[in-house]
């Protein structure tokens, strides 16, 4: 709002002549200009807005635990608190412990084991198969026997008891039981395959063990949390660091019913976070929640930082300014230029180098500048 200095005219009225104590008859009263200095302000076309400051929390989108997937001894700790890391970065080495070692020989004996079981067992089908041919020929055989001889029989070549002999040795028998090993060989077969498959997963699991006494970064961030020291007895069931995305921050507040139809998602806002030296930067409205907050009745909103710097952290408190009351394009003036006078609402302008009272009718106000609805023009100057 622009404000200027301006003398003005003030039109007063001095009696002509002198007398002590006794006016004179035919004096007369001659009117006199004096000029007086004033602060002026220009009217303006322009928006208008109540502001109002919310505080909320800021938080990470990602927030990632550390846990060493295998109990040990802490040997050593790479990084600190605070630290910036890449995924996958080792942030600390356990321990090598002699039965991590023990386990892998372990492991590779029983492969070696299964392997030679699951070949012994192949050897054993291939047996079984060849056995089954061989009753297979001998049944094949037989059943051709049996054939010739119940026709020599037929023409009374041969005696009733050749023809029996013949039958017993074409039953199916031999050949039943040459089919029943062959498939007890391949469950056996399928059996050590199982064992084998087994040991596998065993040695890959020790060597994986190994693998974990180096902890690896899950994912890039900053240290938010380190509990952590050489020779420290660490296991996987408790977290000993935490590393947060601060590329992905944002602040979270919660607001009544009254004032939550003030936000929109996408809506551009203005947020400072005082410990981290953010003065007025622009964010952006990520989240209006639907619903309340069962536990505390209010309405979850989130705001999401775009460009946080390297200085913001989880945890601090952040503060969004938002209007609550606007206006578009509408005459505004200084609030302090507005006079109350016998319940009329009043501010003087500058006219021809004079001070014009104009009655007023006000609209929006926020203390220090106030909307006119009615009674001065764009471009007037106004005396404050």
């Amino acid at each position: 709002m622009t404000r200027w200095f301006l003398l003005i005219m003030i039109t007063t009225v001095i009696l002509a002549g002198c007398s002590s104590t006794t006016s004179v008859e035919g004096d007369e009263a001659e009117p006199t200009d004096d000029y007086v200095a004033v602060e002026v302000s220009q009217v303006e076309m322009r928006g208008l807005a109540n502001e109002a400051t919310l505080n909320g929390r800021v938080f990470s989108e990602n927030e990632v635990m550390v846990l060493p997937r295998t109990p040990g001894i802490v040997d050593c700790v790479n990084v600190k608190l605070g630290d910036s890391v890449q995924k996958d970065q080792v942030l600390f080495v356990l321990e090598q412990d002699s039965s991590v070692l023990l386990g892998i020989e372990q492991a590779e004996e029983a492969v070696k084991s299964a392997t030679k079981g699951t070949e012994q067992a192949a050897q054993g089908i291939a047996l079984a198969e060849n056995q089954y041919k061989m009753a297979k020929d001998q049944y094949d055989d037989a059943q051709a026997n049996l054939e010739r001889i119940k026709s020599l029989y037929d023409a009374g070549a041969v005696p009733k008891t050749q023809l029996d002999q013949a039958e017993m040795a074409a039953a199916d028998g031999s050949l039943v039981a040459a089919r029943s090993q062959i498939t007890q060989a391949e469950i056996s077969y399928q059996q050590t395959l199982g064992q084998l498959r087994q040991a596998e997963i065993s040695v890959d699991q020790a060597r994986t063990n190994l693998n974990h006494l180096e902890v690896k970064a899950p994912a890039s961030g900053i240290i938010s949390t380190l509990d952590l020291r050489v020779g420290q007895m660490v296991t996987n069931a408790q977290p000993v660091a935490t590393i947060v995305d601060v590329n992905a921050l944002y602040i979270q507040f919660e607001l009544p019913e009254n004032m939550i139809n003030q936000f929109k998602r996408g809506q551009e806002v203005v947020v400072s976070i005082p410990a981290a030296n953010v003065r007025d930067a622009k964010a952006t409205v990520g989240l209006v929640s639907a619903a309340t907050d069962q536990r505390t009745q209010l309405y979850p909103v989130r705001i999401d930082l775009t460009k946080s710097g390297d200085l913001v952290r989880p945890g601090s408190t952040g503060e969004v300014q938002v209007a609550t009351n606007q206006t578009g394009n509408a005459l505004i003036i200084e609030s302090r230029a507005i006079l109350n006078q016998d319940n009329e609402t009043l501010v003087y302008v500058v006219e021809n180098d004079h001070a014009v009272e104009r009655k007023v009718t006000l609209g929006l106000d926020t203390a220090e500048y106030v909307e006119i609805i009615e009674g001065v023009s764009e471009g007037q100057q106004v005396i404050i």
